[in-house]
């Protein structure tokens, strides 16, 4: 599994919670002691963080050496100049009818679009191989649809708001459910699916356990259930899936915690690889760090990127600070997206690049898009500093133990 932001067919419980979509998690990064939660094996593509391109909002002159004039109305072929591209259909500057938008981190859409946004039948590929194909709805699944990920989840059915109550799982070892799975608001699992789950795990099926691990951790029915939820990541775990081990390692601390990292760590899997990272710059190991993330980053983990490109643009020793490379790492999918955590970052190495008028630029539309998203005045206060920072004609840096909490 690689792409990760997905879920479950439901959006609130632990285990499941990221394999589509690397979608920015914000500058407060979990500390050490406080793990991300972990990649679920189903997923529910990103229905909330699909990023589909603002182009409203790129309107507002906030990057205007980047702008590139948009098609009024017919089809035409269009690029931002940043890795988005796109061809099809054009109604009132904004994507419409049958179009395909490639994306900088590797995803691409192919079918029907209205005021810009995914509507209608289409099919959107993930970098790693995974795909959702069906119908949707101003950028959310809805109707018949499948999804599938690279390593061989799939699920299909009637898609509502993100939610499939009743269709067809098969997990990659091969067995399959087809029936009511969850109630329509996601919040109970059928009796009939968590019976399937509770013989299937008995048997020693390391997906079955993992998901009945969920089913234990936060659904009205079955009530959570602590004992249990350990009890059956810990045999997923010990038969080598590296989601359980991850989301064990959310749960213990210590040395328990970082045996589990390592193990998934091992099985390659990007959370547990950029949690070592970061424990590994914590005790000033930077070349190791730098290595796990970059290893995160290019397996999917968008938030890899964006932790390594931070390290390269902020690092207190010149010697380690690359300014140019973390914009390599970081521009495409900061402009692209507009997400004021990748902005942020974006600034950090245009500033220590001393191009402190693009950091400028950058920071106003960090800002922008924090109070456009209602984050906490101490973010925009942090903001504002940085941006009299470089107004200043001075680069951020900060010390290692900062880092963490990028």
């Amino acid at each position: 599994m690689q792409l990760y932001h997905y879920n479950l067919v439901r959006t609130a419980t632990p285990l499941f919670l990221a394999l589509f979509l690397a979608a920015c998690a914000g500058h407060s990064d979990p500390t050490l002691t406080e793990l991300p939660a972990a990649p679920r094996p189903i997923i529910q593509p990103s229905d909330v963080d699909l990023p589909t391109p603002d182009l409203a909002a790129q309107d507002l002159g906030q990057f205007p050496r980047l702008k590139s004039e948009r098609p009024a109305s017919g089809n035409h072929r269009w690029s931002n100049g940043v890795g988005m591209q796109y061809e099809g259909g054009w109604a009132n500057g904004l994507f419409e009818g049958e179009g395909t938008l490639e994306e900088p981190n590797g995803n691409r859409y192919v079918g029907e679009w209205h005021q810009g946004k995914r509507s209608g039948t289409g099919k959107q590929y993930f970098a790693d191989g995974s795909y959702h194909e069906g119908s949707w709805e101003l950028n959310r699944t809805a109707g018949p649809g499948t999804r599938k990920t690279a390593d061989g989840w799939v699920i299909s059915g009637q898609w509502n708001n993100g939610v499939v109550s009743n269709g067809l799982l098969e997990l990659p070892s091969g067995q399959s459910y087809a029936g009511p799975l969850y109630n329509k608001q996601g919040s109970e699992v059928s009796d009939g699916f968590l019976a399937w789950l509770s013989a299937l795990a008995d048997r020693g099926d390391r997906y079955a356990q993992a998901l009945l691990a969920d089913a234990y951790t936060g659904f009205d029915k079955p009530a959570p259930d602590q004992s249990k939820r350990i009890e059956y990541l810990q045999k997923s775990a010990d038969q080598g899936f590296a989601p359980a081990q991850y989301e064990l390692a959310r749960l213990f601390s210590g040395q328990t915690r970082t045996r589990w990292l390592r193990e998934a760590s091992e099985r390659h899997y990007p959370p547990a690889m950029l949690a070592l990272a970061r424990q590994a710059h914590a005790a000033g190991e930077r070349k190791a760090a730098r290595q796990l993330a970059r290893e995160a980053a290019e397996r999917g983990l968008t938030d890899a990127r964006r932790i390594l490109a931070w390290w390269l643009a902020t690092d207190p020793d010149a010697t380690g600070a690359d300014g140019a490379r973390a914009e390599t790492l970081i521009a495409d999918i900061a402009i692209t997206s507009g997400g004021w955590q990748y902005l942020d970052t974006l600034a950090a190495a245009q500033a220590r690049q001393a191009n402190f008028a693009a950091a400028v630029e950058s920071l106003t539309a960090a800002i922008s898009d924090a109070s456009n998203r209602g984050e906490a005045e101490a973010v925009l206060t942090m903001l504002r500093q940085r941006r009299t920072l470089y107004t200043n004609a001075r680069p951020w840096s900060e010390p290692v133990e900062n880092h963490l909490e990028h």
